[in-house]
């Protein structure tokens, strides 16, 4: 789920005003999608702001873009200035089994893309009160697809053992790599239409792909919804130096001249900038048993704390 705040829909005449992309046809289905959705998982939906043929959610630093076809991407990213070095924005596909269709706004404020006919399944995005977004795939029948793949953009996805996914953007300077943890996605969620949970999971595929396996057994109500939610936002860095560097810290040389202008133009090249020099005796433990430096920043700054540690493998070589 995604940060979201302040999305209001543009109405004249007391109408909802939509562009032709967001055109009235299916209306009717966008409304029994999100009815669907609403029973199997009630939430306060946002509804976002049409421009163009996109539209527009944004709540405290978190914009969210939503495609005015399925087959385009959710974009999301900070307006925080002094974050947006460090958090570059992340773009997420819809499901790309559900065939693309033009979106649907339902009255609850839920854009809707209705599946092709030879995909009996629709695929809806929610922008929520709490801060957060939900790409939902409603599943019509026994015969749609029990798979659904979301290519992300912009990040890397890391699955972990409770089967949450971490969205993590990488820089690598050739002696330092420094990684940014930008966002989660809670574990797979799914649920039929008598309220019972059904089997699902994530898998982590090649090229920034993600996807949903939802499993109904032969007892599940249909129609079954599953939901990834995403949360974008700022978790802080790791900052990985390699041995070479590790050595020359022990030996006294400043972060800020290790990493150049990686971070120098960020709050947070300025913190490890002004910390940098507390960091040499941590550096000479982690070289000399055969480890690596590794700082980790959290919190935003003036608030940001550091935390000086080793690491081994990876990219301590």
């Amino acid at each position: 789920m995604v940060a979201v705040c302040l999305g209001v829909a543009l109405e004249l005449g007391g109408f909802a005003f939509t562009p032709s992309a967001w055109a009235d046809d299916g209306q009717t289905q966008a409304d029994q999608a999100a009815a669907t959705i609403a029973t199997a998982s009630p939430a306060q939906v946002v509804a976002p702001m049409p421009t163009g043929d996109s539209a527009l959610a944004t709540v405290g630093d978190t914009q969210v873009s939503l495609p005015a076809t399925s087959d385009g991407a959710v974009t999301i990213a900070t307006t925080d200035p002094s974050l947006s070095s460090v958090a570059t924005p992340v773009s997420i596909s819809l499901a790309k089994e559900t065939g693309g269709k033009h979106a649907k706004q339902a009255k609850d404020g839920t854009t809707v893309y209705p599946g092709g006919s030879g995909s009996p399944a629709d695929v809806a995005v929610q922008v929520l009160s709490d801060g957060s977004i939900r790409l939902s795939t409603v599943l019509a029948s026994k015969t749609s697809p029990t798979r659904f793949t979301y290519t992300i953009g912009g990040a890397t996805p890391e699955l972990q053992a409770d089967g949450s996914v971490k969205l993590v953007q990488t820089t690598d300077t050739g002696g330092v790599r420094i990684q940014t943890t930008v966002g989660t996605i809670a574990p797979a969620w799914a649920k039929d239409a008598k309220g019972q949970p059904v089997a699902t999971h994530y898998e982590v595929k090649g090229n920034g792909q993600l996807v949903q396996v939802v499993s109904p057994d032969k007892n599940a109500a249909y129609p079954v919804v599953a939901d990834p939610q995403i949360l974008y936002r700022w978790y802080g860095i790791v900052v990985q130096f390699n041995r070479s560097q590790t050595n020359n810290i022990a030996f006294g040389a400043t972060l800020a001249g290790i990493m150049g202008a990686t971070l120098s133009k960020s709050i947070f090249g300025v913190v490890l900038a002004l910390t940098g020099g507390i960091y040499a005796a941590t550096a000479g433990w982690a070289y000399n048993s055969g480890g690596c430096l590794q700082i980790t920043v959290t919190g935003i700054p003036p608030m940001a704390t550091t935390v000086p540690w080793r690491y081994f493998g990876g990219y301590c070589r």
